[in-house]
């Protein structure tokens, strides 16, 4: 056995607390009846039930992809290369949008808008090929992540094939013309390169089905973000989700449209009402005490179940109403960050935000974004990590209570707190112009917090005072702490006691599985597979370490109390059923260094 310790350690980022043919594509599918408890009308209130969502969905984060503008040459290929950085970004799901071909009759600009579809199952010529887009999703799967893809069931361009194979599929004019597209409250809108679709006609609804299976069937996708979702019949959308869960029941269905009645079909909806308020509190128009209302209302209205998709920007935000720094100006980050820890809210984070994006990107043309603006990552990374790994901030009626901590500090100033048993984090808010110190009163869960930005220890008693910065936000959490280990060989004997075997052993003896699944164990140095095998058995979702197996054998060469296996980490998770996430090697020169000497004797 070893003499002296071996620089070999590990930590695991948990949660410590308490487990509680063109024709035969629209043949495909048939729509079916709903099931029992999916209902059809539209003023219900969503499903409390967890298992009404994919299990994948209870901590995800979403990131929607402007392929067109994402790289310079604007392809799916040019794409694949950012998919490891998303992932290290701390995204879940990857939401594309439209990447069909684009109609020519009545094109808006030189491209067109990417919603006047001319065909639903084949890819744009402009973003590359069926294959290319096969080979996105595949990327993304093999680093964890899911896609979904836009989808655009309202209304299709004006040279679409059902035009003149299936004209009874059109709304028409009293005249007997084409009607162009209307938007959720049935206002005919500008959009004069769409055609109107006519969902009272049942040969189309299941031929617009058809084209969704067709997606699922050829291409792997894991669901659909549906386009002006809130124009389309929710019985016609009842109806697809229970076709196409038949087919993939971890599908995952997030609809443009902010309606209680249509989460019978779907899982995520739009937080419109949010994010004006926003706009409003950041831009001087609103005060703070406003939230309170809308948390109120939204409460009554959706109840605990529905998943609500918070953000600062997306396509339409950017392109028609400018970035958020436009819109929020320096109060743009504790919006995200309140938008990012509500109760229900899975944040969205658009193309480009990361990087500080300021311009209002061009949507009917080629407009690039500039990758090399300030970089907001850290942040960012920061608030996914935060959601991965707290119970209290699950998506939807897992995620904990939200109560309102209320201070003294003035209408500029906001503060609450989520919980779920033991765990609770507290998020303050400064939306004004100087830094404050709040005193607040009533907090329920007094004690010892984690700035989660810092590190730092901050003790809170039932009544005291917080400091916030100008413009800015403070995240304190409770319950949460780093579960560390070292080898032990040389005190046990136990040339099992490695640092990540017995991390493992006690993560999963007093750790809940649904935390360890979005858990992180960093390791010096790459598991050994006895290691890796105890990461997987035990759940872990993620590994993240220095340096490589085949590095440390050669530093270590054939030593009696190292002899070193040369088996990457990655080949023993291949062989199991369920993924882990690798991260690694990192800093390598930096994680040899401590080896330095110790393998010379």
């Amino acid at each position: 056995m070893r003499t002296a310790l071996p620089p070999v350690t590990a930590a695991l980022a948990i949660l410590a607390c308490s487990p509680s043919a063109k024709n035969a594509r629209t043949d495909t599918a048939v729509a079916t009846p709903a099931p029992a408890g999916l209902s059809r009308a539209t003023a219900t209130k969503p499903s409390a039930d967890p298992s009404f969502h994919p299990a994948w969905s209870k901590h995800a984060v979403i990131y929607e992809v402007n392929v067109r503008q994402y790289t310079p040459e604007g392809t799916l290929s040019a794409l694949r290369s950012h998919i490891p950085r998303l992932k290290a970004l701390g995204v879940d799901i990857l939401w594309l949008m439209p990447v069909q071909p684009i109609g020519q009759k009545n094109r808006k600009g030189k491209l067109g808008s990417y919603y006047a579809i001319s065909d639903y199952t084949a890819v744009n010529p402009e973003f590359g090929t069926l294959a290319d887009f096969e080979a996105v999703v595949d990327a993304a799967h093999s680093e964890g992540l899911k896609v979904i893809l836009d989808w655009v069931a309202n209304h299709t361009a004006f040279d679409h094939e059902w035009v003149t194979a299936h004209p009874d599929f059109y709304e028409r004019k009293p005249d007997g013309s084409l009607m162009n597209a209307r938007d959720n409250e049935g206002h005919e809108t500008d959009w004069t390169d769409v055609a109107e679709l006519q969902y009272t006609n049942q040969a189309l609804r299941q031929a617009m089905i058809g084209e969704m299976k067709w997606w699922v069937d050829s291409t792997g996708i894991d669901g659909f973000r549906c386009d002006v979702a809130g124009g389309v019949p929710t019985d016609f959308w009842v109806d697809a989700r229970t076709a196409l869960k038949a087919v993939r029941p971890d599908l995952f269905f997030l609809a443009e449209a902010e309606d209680p009645g249509i989460h019978a079909a779907f899982d995520m909806t739009y937080g419109w009402d949010l994010h004006h308020l926003l706009n409003a509190i950041a831009q001087g128009k609103q005060k703070v005490s406003a939230l309170d209302a809308y948390f109120a209302k939204n409460d009554s209205l959706y109840g605990p179940g529905a998943f609500r998709m918070y953000f600062t920007s997306n396509h339409d935000e950017n392109s028609w109403n400018g970035s958020e720094f436009e819109r929020m100006g320096a109060n743009a980050q504790p919006a995200f960050v309140l938008a990012s820890t509500l109760r229900g809210s899975m944040p969205l984070l658009y193309t480009g935000q990361e990087v500080s994006l300021r311009k209002r990107l061009r949507f009917f043309e080629k407009d690039t974004v500039d990758w090399k603006g300030p970089s907001l990552a850290p942040f960012y990374h920061a608030l996914f990590d935060l959601k991965h790994t707290h119970r209290a901030l699950a998506n939807g009626a897992e995620g904990g209570d939200q109560v309102t901590l209320h201070t003294d500090a003035g209408p500029k100033v906001y503060a609450f707190v989520r919980s779920r048993g033991d765990d609770a984090v507290l998020v303050a808010l400064n939306f004004g112009d100087a830094p404050v110190t709040a005193a607040y009163r009533d907090l329920r869960t007094p004690g010892t917090f984690t700035d989660w930005f810092s590190r730092g220890k901050v003790a809170l008693s039932p009544a005291g005072t917080i400091a916030i910065p100008a413009h800015g936000y403070r995240v304190l959490v409770q319950a949460w702490d780093f579960v560390a280990g070292t080898n032990w060989t040389q005190h046990m004997q136990d040339g099992t006691a490695h640092a990540e075997r017995l991390l493992a052993t006690q993560a999963c003896t007093t750790i809940d599985a649904n935390i360890l699944r979005n858990a992180t164990l960093y390791s010096s140095a790459e598991p050994c597979a006895m290691c890796a095998g105890a990461i997987y058995w035990a759940g872990i979702g993620r590994l993240v370490y220095g340096l490589s197996e085949h590095r440390l054998r050669e530093i270590t060469g054939n030593h009696p109390e190292n002899p070193t296996l040369n088996l990457p980490c990655r080949d023993v998770f291949a062989s199991g059923q369920r993924a882990t996430e690798v991260i690694g090697p990192l800093l390598e020169d930096e994680a040899a260094a401590v080896h330095a000497g110790v393998w010379d004797k």
